[in-house]
């Protein structure tokens, strides 16, 4: 399975080129079965007008031989001639049509030669015994009810020739008609089969891309997001406060972040374990969510550190924000341990009346932090050396 689906693509391109030379393939067949039913046809028409020819030149033998002998003259004696000649060549041609024929009309066709042979005979001895006995015994002879046996048998054959003929042709475009039906049905399952394998191809592209496009989302996600939490994880929220910078500059509004920590949290992780302590950071993780303004995002810095970039162009707001992330961490929030308890130091800092760049307005940020756990935790605080203070970070 791993062969075939590192070499899909080659295997589509073999089944295309499979279905095409098979397209190729039926076209030549069908081209010639069109081809050999119009030889059939062709071959047909020119024995069936042979045919037709002899039993002409056969009656016209007749008729020129009886003129002559009714009427003596040369003109019809010289017609006779004629149409005996025609009627050889006649014969001939039908030998060369039906050569290489099937047993049976080689059969006929030797018999009709043998009856040819014999019908002139019957012919020149009439016409000899006009010359030795005169017209009325010649006349006797060719008037007589048995006289034309032979011709009546050139005919039967010929007849049962052409009888045989059209049964050919119909038995060859029957075949012909079969096969068409045959290499249609056989084209109408390449076509639907090419329909599946397209269909089929298409689902699996289409799959694959989706896997492709879901395994990069995936990627980009875990690159930057915290695996723990499902927050933005310190590389996304970088790249976030480069554009948050970048959008104060252009309108002139101020920039807070806001650098939490948890204090008490390493005391629970180290005396409840792990598995607790990695479930109390979910937990505070979706408080913190949900305690944000609808332009402000929250990420997890690492270990039990969080940051927050806030809109500070309304310091009132800001303060009620800074209030609400440390409320949802005041609680017990640990089942069965509500003696535990864990609290947020906040560090704030400004754009740009801290910092201009993301990097330091981070740092001012962390280090006001570590100002609020000196002032008694659970708190938020500025750095020292910036002076008066707003509102809400005054003890």
């Amino acid at each position: 399975m791993k062969f075939l689906h590192e070499n899909k693509v080659g295997f589509i391109l073999l089944g295309c080129g499979l279905l095409l030379l098979a397209a190729l393939g039926g076209g030549f067949y069908l081209q010639l079965l069109n081809d050999m039913a119009e030889e059939s046809r062709h071959v047909s028409a020119r024995r069936m007008l042979a045919l037709e020819e002899t039993l002409t030149s056969l009656q016209d033998v007749r008729i020129h031989q009886g003129s002559y002998l009714i009427t003596g003259k040369e003109a019809y004696r010289e017609m006779f001639d004629q149409s005996r000649e025609q009627l050889a060549q006649n014969v001939a041609q039908l030998e060369r049509l039906y050569a290489g024929d099937d047993e049976h009309n080689a059969r006929v066709i030797r018999e009709l030669k043998r009856l040819y042979g014999l019908k002139v005979k019957e012919l020149l001895a009439a016409t000899e015994l006009q010359r030795d006995s005169g017209f009325d015994v010649a006349r006797a002879m060719f008037m007589s009810r048995n006289n034309d046996d032979f011709g009546v048998g050139i005919r039967i054959l010929i007849e049962h020739l052409k009888q045989r003929d059209v049964e050919a042709a119909e038995a060859t475009n029957q075949l012909i008609g079969r096969q068409h039906m045959q290499l249609l049905s056989a084209a109408a399952g390449v076509f639907l089969l090419a329909v599946l394998c397209g269909a089929l191809t298409h689902v699996s592209l289409k799959r694959e891309v989706r896997q492709r496009r879901d395994l990069s989302e995936k990627l980009e996600h875990e690159a930057t997001h915290d695996a723990l939490t499902g927050l933005p994880n310190r590389r996304s929220f970088m790249h976030e406060l480069d554009r948050a910078l970048s959008r104060a500059q252009r309108s002139g509004h101020m920039l807070a972040i806001l650098f939490i920590d948890l204090d008490g949290f390493k005391r629970i992780n180290d005396d409840l374990g792990h598995h607790t302590g990695d479930e109390l950071l979910k937990h505070v993780a979706h408080q913190f969510e949900g305690s944000l303004r609808k332009s402000d995002l929250v990420a997890r810095l690492g270990g039990d550190e969080f940051a927050v970039i806030a809109d500070a162009s309304n310091c009132d707001s800001l303060e009620q924000l800074a209030q609400r992330l440390i409320a949802t961490v005041s609680v017990p929030l640990i089942e069965g341990h509500e003696d535990q308890r864990i609290s947020a130091s906040i560090g704030l800092a400004f754009y740009p009346v801290d910092a201009v760049d993301g990097t330091a307005l981070l740092s001012e940020a962390d280090a006001a932090m570590y100002r609020a756990k000196r002032q008694g935790k659970g708190r938020v605080a500025r750095v020292e050396h910036h002076g008066e203070l707003p509102q809400l970070v005054r003890a």
